[in-house]
């Protein structure tokens, strides 16, 4: 499934001799049979398959991600946050307005999640709503994206996002990051994004929207396809398929209202593709 890398490990296992990527592929090395025969197989089972040595958190800030983790094992707790820009720097068009959004597991399981892509030109509105801002969990100022498509493969803006921090240890992952997608209004926004993992127990998010004026705020979070309830006000509760609890709660310092939105068509909200 696309879900499922497996393959891709054991090809990488095969050809770079990591013994941290043949412990990631987990004995799956059909991908790599038909890719390099038998002597990709034999290099392979000389490997010594273990994880990786080094923390599980790690800031990879050419490619634009933070991964905080509470471990390697397959029912660990993971959350994603994208602090790059918008896209890639040679073609933005396979890129979402989603900056600093987040995606979340815990005990292995999806939580909080990227709505994916659906299709590409057969129905442009809906390939515009699954690469806006409100389709991902982040931030959405004055009822805006942050960018905006001009085409299938292309944007009329690339916002930019920076790490301003980042601090890692066993007890305490942060990350302080921030972007400038709605800078370029006559009140000039600036959006700040804190996460802190308390490990192995809780995140926390602050938002910081930066400017002179008021404005309407939005923060989205884009759950997977379980079942997500309102719970005792500000909390939100999802139920995962195999029997565990995850709780969200917002708290801000003007008035607050919570709504759980799933597969409305006016606007477009609460959707996911497995595409």
């Amino acid at each position: 499934s696309r879900d499922d890398a497996r393959g891709v490990y054991a090809v990488a296992a095969g050809l770079f001799r990591r013994p941290h990527f043949a412990w990631a592929a987990s004995g799956d090395v059909s991908h790599l049979i038909w890719m390099t025969g038998g002597r990709g197989l034999e290099t392979f089972d000389s490997l010594r398959a273990a994880p990786p040595s080094s923390g599980a958190s790690r800031l990879f800030a050419l490619g634009g991600y933070a991964i905080m983790r509470s471990g390697w094992g397959p029912d660990a707790h993971q959350l994603i946050d994208d602090v790059g820009p918008l896209g890639c720097p040679i073609s933005s068009g396979h890129g979402h307005a989603d900056l600093l959004s987040v995606q979340c597991a815990a005990f292995g399981e999806p939580i909080l999640v990227d709505p994916g892509t659906y299709c590409y030109t057969a129905d442009p509105p809906w390939r515009d709503y699954f690469r806006s801002t409100a389709a991902h969990s982040t931030v959405r100022v004055d009822q805006r994206d942050q960018a905006h498509p001009a085409g299938p493969f292309k944007w009329r803006s690339r916002p930019l996002g920076r790490v301003r921090e980042w601090r890692s240890d066993d007890r305490i992952d942060l990350l302080d990051a921030e972007h400038d997608a709605y800078s370029g209004q006559t009140d000039s926004v600036i959006c700040r994004r804190r996460v802190m993992f308390v490990k192995p127990h809780f995140w926390l998010l602050i938002d910081d929207v930066e400017g002179h004026a008021r404005h309407p705020i939005e923060v989205a979070f884009q759950f997977a396809p379980i079942r997500v309830t309102r719970g005792p006000h500000p909390w939100v509760r999802a139920d995962t398929a195999k029997g565990h609890v995850f709780w969200v709660a917002a708290f801000a310092s003007e008035p607050l209202q919570t709504k759980v939105a799933c597969g409305e068509l006016v606007p477009m909200r609460g959707r996911t593709s497995s595409d």
